[in-house]
C-alpha cells in the first residue's frame, strides 16, 4: 500500500502506463498470422539499415576471445553474449520488413554495441578507443552514411522523429546494470520470491501477467522489518498443488516468452522473447507518433 500521497499518485502513474502496456499484447496476440501474412501487418513496416559489416558482422570475429574462461554448458549451448546476431537475424526474417524507408514504421539499427564493449572489457585502452565505433555510427545516423555497397544514403528517416522510432539491442556486456536476475530464474523454473513489487510487478508489463500469483510468492518487505512474518512459515503455506500449477504455469506460459528461439524456426503455438518485444515495439511507435 502507498505510504503518502507522492507515492500514491506516482502508484497510479505506474498502473496507467502498465495498463497501456499490455492492451498491446492482448491486441497482437489475435494476430499472431502477422508471421506468415506480408498482407496483414497493416502499414506496421520495418526497415533494417544496411550498415557495413565493421558495425555488426566483423565484431562477431572477437567472440571467441570476449570469455577468457570456461563457464561450462548451459541448458541449451548459445553464447551468453548472442542477443544481438540472434535478433538481427530474426528482423531480416521479419514478415513486416519493408525495403523502402518511407513505408516503416519501425528502423532497426543492427549495431551490436555489446560486443563492441565487450572487446575492450579486458584491455587496457583509452576512453576514446572503448567510444569510436558507437560514436561513429551515430554521427553516421544523424548526417549519411555509406551503405555495403559504397552508396550514400539520407538519414531523413532518423531525422524525422529525432530518431524515437529507431532500435538498438544492446546485449549483455558483463555482470552489469541490465541483468534480470528475475527473469533468469524464472527460466530456471523457480518460483520468485518478491519483497518489493517494484522489482518485479511494476516493470515487465511485456512479459510477466498482471497476476502475479501465478509465479510467484509476494512478501512485504516492511512486514519482514518489522517481524511481523516468517518467510520460510510464510512458503510452508503454499501447498505442493498450488506449486505444481505455478511451475506449469511457468513453463507453458512464461518461458516461451523469455528466451530467443532459434532464427530458422517457426512458431506457430506461442511468441518468444523476439516477438512479444517487437510487437509491442510497433504498437506503442504507432500510439505516440
Amino acid at each position: 500500500m502507498p505510504k503518502n500521497e507522492v507515492e500514491e499518485s506516482g502508484l497510479k502513474a505506474v498502473n496507467k502506463h502498465l495498463k497501456m502496456q499490455r492492451s498491446c499484447l492482448f491486441f497482437y496476440s489475435s494476430f499472431n498470422y502477422i508471421r506468415n501474412n506480408q498482407g496483414s501487418c497493416q502499414g506496421q513496416g520495418i526497415y533494417v539499415y544496411d550498415l557495413p559489416s565493421k558495425f555488426n558482422k566483423d565484431l562477431l570475429q572477437e567472440c571467441s576471445d570476449m570469455v577468457p574462461w570456461n563457464l561450462g554448458k548451459g541448458w541449451f549451448n548459445t553464447h551468453q553474449y548472442s542477443v544481438e546476431p540472434i535478433f538481427h537475424s530474426r528482423v531480416l526474417k521479419h514478415p513486416c520488413r519493408v525495403y523502402d524507408e518511407n513505408r516503416a514504421k519501425l528502423f532497426y539499427v543492427p549495431f551490436y554495441g555489446g560486443m563492441d564493449v565487450l572487446r575492450w572489457h579486458f584491455k587496457n585502452v583509452t576512453e576514446h578507443l572503448k567510444d569510436v565505433l558507437a560514436i561513429e555510427v551515430l554521427k553516421s545516423l544523424q548526417e549519411n552514411i555509406k551503405d555495403s555497397e559504397g552508396k550514400n544514403r539520407s538519414k531523413q528517416s532518423w531525422r524525422k522523429n529525432s530518431g524515437k522510432d529507431h532500435v538498438f539491442v544492446l546485449g549483455k556486456i558483463s555482470w552489469d546494470f541490465r541483468r534480470n536476475n528475475k527473469f533468469a530464474s524464472l527460466v530456471s523454473v523457480c518460483i520468485l520470491v518478491i519483497f518489493d513489487p517494484y522489482t518485479a510487478y511494476y516493470q515487465y508489463a511485456w512479459h510477466l501477467p498482471e497476476d502475479h500469483r501465478t509465479y510467484s510468492v509476494y512478501i512485504n518487505k516492511d512486514d519482514l522489518k518489522a517481524k511481523k512474518v516468517n518467510v520460510i512459515k510464510k512458503l510452508m503455506l503454499v501447498t505442493i498443488r498450488e506449486r505444481e500449477d505455478m511451475r506449469s504455469y511457468i513453463v507453458h506460459e512464461l518461458l516461451p516468452g523469455l528466451v530467443y528461439g532459434d532464427p530458422n524456426a517457426n512458431f506457430e503455438r506461442f511468441r518468444d522473447a523476439f516477438d512479444i518485444t517487437m510487437d509491442s515495439l510497433l504498437h506503442k511507435i504507432s500510439k505516440n507518433l
